[in-house]
């Protein structure tokens, strides 16, 4: 071998190595799924969650509270801002911000760091290009 190094010879490596070679020569773990190819000329489609700015978000204005929280939070230095602070400053219930982060979180407008002391929330390009759109960005 290259690097000198013997494998066991308890190893069945003969068949080891004759079972790869007829998979791979009949093809088999190409695909998991079954059935044919796609053609290689059709693209598959896109499922990123990230909004562009071609797709139209209607946001409530919760959520867009909590939005502008983090915009100026970030425009003051703060890139993260604990879970413990965001309500009361975006001026909700924790129940209502717990569900108002988690759709702002699905639609890639923010991001959730969770840690063993709980969670902190920042605001993605995203989210910043969604509030200078519809001109809602914190001064």
């Amino acid at each position: 071998m290259a690097v000198n190094l013997d494998a066991p010879s308890r190893w069945p490596r003969a068949e080891f190595l004759a079972d790869l070679r007829k998979a791979a020569k009949s093809g088999a773990g190409k695909r998991t799924g079954g059935g044919s190819a796609p053609p290689r000329d059709r693209q598959p489609q896109a499922t990123a969650s990230i909004p562009t700015t071609e797709r139209h978000i209607d946001l409530a204005p919760e959520e867009v509270r909590i939005l502008q929280v983090l915009a100026r939070a970030h425009n003051e230095g703060t890139e993260e801002v604990p879970a413990v602070v965001l309500p009361e400053a975006a001026k909700l219930q924790a129940a209502l911000f717990t569900y108002y982060a988690d759709r702002l979180y699905r639609l890639g407008l923010i991001h959730v760091s969770v840690w063993s002391g709980g969670k902190d929330y920042k605001i993605k390009p995203p989210g910043i290009g969604w509030l200078l759109e519809h001109r809602a960005l914190p001064e």
